[in-house]
């Protein structure tokens, strides 16, 4: 029933899960801000800058960026983590979540160490 977070091929599906569905978020998020465009050019601009935003959320779901790069990595996800909270515009709560996973996640990249 719980979800074995030592495991890294796990903890690597979860992560390119929460990616692919953070991504998509700020895709739609980010459509709806700034100058009216055709929706083919909003959605184009909301994809790149979306990677740009979770492009190291990305990153991390492979194993040897978190083994090799884990500090350069938490880093850059607790910034990743401040933009997806200043951006999300579903509520408190749910900007809330996904900083405290950003949070989680660095912390667990830090402290945790993972099997070479």
């Amino acid at each position: 029933m719980f979800i074995n977070f030592e495991n890294p091929e796990t903890k690597s599906r979860l992560l390119r899960t929460m990616a692919l569905f953070l991504t998509i978020l700020c895709t739609v998020t980010l459509h709806d801000v700034g100058e009216p465009r055709t929706l083919s050019v909003s959605i184009v601009r909301g994809l790149v800058l979306s990677f740009m935003l979770n492009g190291s959320l990305w990153l991390s779901s492979f194993k040897i960026i978190r083994v090799k790069l884990k500090y350069i990595v938490a880093i850059l996800i607790l910034i990743s983590g401040l933009g997806v909270f200043a951006i999300s515009p579903y509520g408190w709560t749910l900007a809330a979540f996904l900083l405290l996973f950003h949070v989680w996640f660095a912390f667990d990249l830090v402290a945790c160490e993972e099997t070479k």
